[in-house]
């Protein structure tokens, strides 16, 4: 070979290598119009399910209304959206979830229209007796409670703040349960997880971006929970992967359907995180949710940190308002914590004293204090209640006194305290004033002694 040929084939070579160089890591130019296959999804979902261990979040709700008030109501029975802040906190299978919602008492502003009714000598709508006499929460009937009667009531009644909890520790559910009207006693409630418990999953915030955990009191296989959960939402219904993609917030989002149920956004570049999904009842859209400004919370993993979610109007709705945003829900983040502690005080269950806590667990005895069964009715079992004590040491005496009362199908009551601890009380008060009484006295006799 001549040395001419040898400087072609080393040029050659070089002008390979250098190719080859600029050339590597890039996928084809058709690559990146290229679509995954739904198999490509689930893997990535899958990792990422892997990934998290825990989470704890907190956030703030504040919805307000799109559509004609008045329609709302007469359409929803909803008057006011209100505001909430919420914290929610998963480990394992743990689920924590809290609540504080700023909002007025529907059943208290129909509790002073039908007073003004009463007092104006007009027909007073029927209403359960249950309801008349503790005033609890009922539906709003709007042909009975029309939006001229009970809107000025509504919003003439001040703020109130509303208190709720719910928890599945890996064994049993609990729950505080929102207060009624009137009352100031705040009622605990511990289920068993065979209770379909739909307070567990939901449109909370790790539902909305496919992270939801399954609720305890449903069945592995139930698209209950799984419909809030991915990949498991693609088992729920024949998903497909539309033909091209759509830009969302400038991303170009893969496209991906279950029709008349659930439409999702994703994006690639993302993890496939959800930038938007449209959700079907009954045939019809009735929720849009747009995800925005996400993080990097851990390798591959993105979360929003704002969900715009609109509710639309149903079929009751008129034509202006039928498929169109009527509600909106901003959902902000405050707190945003992956795998960091399990948060285990989050799941501790410490009802304060003189609160109400009903224990399924519990045993039911008769008005002897004998074991008996449970009496059922159509839609409950009985549940044994008690009064939660000041003092832990007297909590099996309080759970007694709650078993009897409920075999005598009476509400619980407050311990009284003993006469042996109250005389105990009395006696340690009159021996310190005894002892204060000699120190005083000899404190007086030094200092005469000193002086004489």
């Amino acid at each position: 070979m001549s040395p001419q040929e040898k400087r072609r084939n080393v040029s050659r070579v070089v002008a390979c290598a250098a190719f080859i160089a600029m050339t590597s890591g890039q996928q084809p130019a058709v690559a990146a119009d290229a679509l995954p296959t739904l198999d490509d999804i689930r893997q990535a979902w899958s990792v990422k399910a892997a990934v998290i261990k825990s989470v704890h979040v907190e956030y703030d709700v504040v919805g307000t209304e799109i559509a004609d008030r008045k329609e709302i109501y007469e359409k929803l029975h909803i008057l006011s959206m209100g505001k909430q802040h919420a914290v929610e906190t998963v480990s394992g299978k743990k689920l924590s979830r809290k609540f504080v919602s700023e909002t007025r008492r529907y059943e208290l502003a129909i509790k002073n229209a039908r007073e003004k009714l009463k007092r104006e000598g007009k027909k007073l709508p029927e209403s359960p007796s249950a309801f008349l006499k503790d005033y609890k929460p009922m539906p709003l009937e709007s042909k009975d409670y029309p939006f001229e009667l009970i809107a000025p009531e509504f919003d003439a009644l001040p703020l109130d703040r509303i208190d709720q909890w719910h928890m599945f520790d890996g064994e049993m559910i609990y729950r505080l349960a929102p207060p009624q009207v009137g009352k100031t006693r705040r009622v605990y409630q511990i289920s068993l997880p065979e209770v379909k418990n739909m307070y567990l999953v939901g449109m909370f915030y790790l539902d909305l971006i496919g992270h939801g955990v399954r609720d305890p009191g449903l069945a592995d296989d139930s698209p209950l929970w799984k419909r809030f959960h991915l990949p498991d939402a693609f088992d729920v219904a024949p998903f497909v992967i539309l033909g091209k993609r759509e830009e969302i917030d400038g991303a170009a989002c893969v496209v991906v359907e279950a029709e008349r149920f659930l439409k999702l956004w994703l994006d690639p570049n993302l993890g496939y995180a959800i930038r938007r999904q449209d959700v079907w009842v009954e045939g019809e859209r009735r929720t849009e949710a747009r995800h925005e400004d996400f993080v990097e919370v851990a390798d591959g993993l993105y979360f929003p940190k704002t969900i715009v979610r609109d509710s639309l109007g149903g079929p009751n709705f008129s034509a202006r308002y039928r498929g169109k945003p009527v509600i909106r829900s901003e959902i902000t983040l405050v707190t945003l914590e992956v795998n960091r502690g399990s948060h285990e005080a989050d799941f501790e269950f410490n009802p304060e004293p003189g609160a109400k806590v009903t224990d399924a667990r519990i045993p039911t005895v008769d008005a002897e204090g004998k074991p008996r069964e449970r009496r059922v009715w159509p839609h409950a079992k009985e549940v044994v209640g008690y009064i939660q004590p000041a003092d832990k040491a007297d909590l099996d005496k309080a759970i007694r006194q709650g078993q009897l009362s409920s075999a005598l199908g009476k509400e619980p009551t407050d311990l009284r305290p003993s006469f042996a601890r109250q005389y105990a009380v009395i006696g340690g008060i009159a021996a310190l004033a005894a002892i204060l009484v000699i120190l005083l006295w000899r404190t007086r006799r030094l200092r005469d002694l000193k002086t004489t």
